[in-house]
């Protein structure tokens, strides 16, 4: 994780089998392990808000435009959002 970076939300995952983790609006889908903890960080020149939904199916993460987004497992990037950080 970057030093300018901070964490934002942790997940983790108590069940005993993997947890789905859905990244909107690009409509991913992510496997959370049994017994991981990922760490949620967001970049943003604006204040903004992400919306967590929970569901049957998994968890539902919504990010909002112009914000960078990625899920670390300890140092290493799990997945990163296509949108870049953009400064206005």
């Amino acid at each position: 994780m970057r030093q300018d970076e901070h964490i934002v939300m942790e997940l983790f995952n108590h069940k005993k089998d993997p947890q789905a983790i859905f990244m909107e609006p690009v409509g991913e889908e992510l496997s959370l392990p049994p017994n991981t903890l990922w760490n949620l960080v967001c970049e943003s020149a604006n204040a903004g808000t992400i919306s967590i939904g929970f569901h049957e199916e998994g968890i539902a993460i919504f990010d909002i435009p112009k914000v960078m987004m990625r899920i670390y497992a300890g140092e290493d990037v799990v997945w990163e959002s296509f949108q870049p950080f953009e400064a206005t």
